[in-house]
């Protein structure tokens, strides 16, 4: 993931999305910059064109809660929904369900804490779960539960 900010209180990012792909968002931080705690809210859209002659178009929305409890450790939430519609997979010539139209929803659940150095440098740890939650039986995919750890750097000023 890339973010570069583009105000004081707006974001944008970009990130590799099902491989080939990609996913570009906005995040706003609603409460303002000077305040300890961060609400964000992002949102987005991404597109991937996976080898095979399938595609995936997403729309995830995002809310994120952080705060600074001590100078250098801000721990943080964030809950979302991840909408997905997927085209072309798996045998053309298969019987289906109709398309339900709705796409695949993930709800993903976030927890995480930042741990930042005086020179602006910090190490992200966090702890992802994803459990389906809207499925349409006309793409032929459904997605199972997920769980990700995952590390991070982060090496800009303060957020």
């Amino acid at each position: 993931m890339i973010r570069h900010g583009a105000t004081e209180q707006v974001a944008l990012g970009a990130r590799a999305f099902f491989g080939p792909g990609i996913l570009g968002d906005v995040k706003w931080n609603v409460l303002p910059r000077a305040r300890r705690t961060a609400l964000t809210i992002s949102g987005g859209a991404g597109v991937a064109y996976e080898f095979g002659p399938h595609t995936i178009l997403s729309v995830p929305i995002t809310l994120s809660a952080s705060h600074d409890i001590a100078p250098r450790l801000t721990p943080y939430a964030a809950v979302g929904n991840g909408a997905y519609w997927i085209f072309g997979y798996g045998d053309p010539g298969a019987s289906n369900a109709p398309r339900s139209g709705t796409g695949d929803g993930l709800l993903g659940l976030h927890a995480g804490v930042e741990l930042r150095r005086a020179s602006g440098l910090a190490l992200l740890l966090e702890y992802s779960y994803s459990p389906s939650i809207v499925d349409d039986p006309g793409d032929r995919n459904q997605f199972s539960v997920t769980q990700f750890v995952s590390i991070g750097f982060h090496t800009g000023g303060s957020r």
